[in-house]
């Protein structure tokens, strides 16, 4: 997660760091007061868990099989939406 961190920094121009908060903590102090039935919130949990497992460590040529479009770096997605992340500008926010 700490690559992870590094693509968003990258990508936004920022700094951003990984913090590693023990999964069940997260959940509760987190994930819980999403309002989230619970089946989605294990689903959520399980996810995370695999992801810590490095389980999705790996990289497939699916989605361009299925869209006929190469799929993108976690960098190129995130500088593509750099404006969802980061909010408006000081001079967006002046009005």
């Amino acid at each position: 997660m700490t690559e992870m961190a590094g693509a968003y920094a990258r990508a936004l121009g920022r700094p951003v760091v990984y913090a590693d908060v023990p999964l069940e903590r997260w959940r509760e102090e987190v994930l819980s007061r999403a309002g989230l039935p619970a089946h989605v919130e294990e689903h959520i949990v399980t996810m995370c868990r695999l992801h810590r497992e490095n389980r999705y460590d790996r990289a497939t040529g699916d989605i361009e099989r299925v869209t006929g479009v190469p799929a993108q770096t976690v960098e190129e997605f995130v500088a593509a939406r750099r404006d969802q992340y980061l909010g408006p500008g000081p001079a967006d926010r002046l009005g």
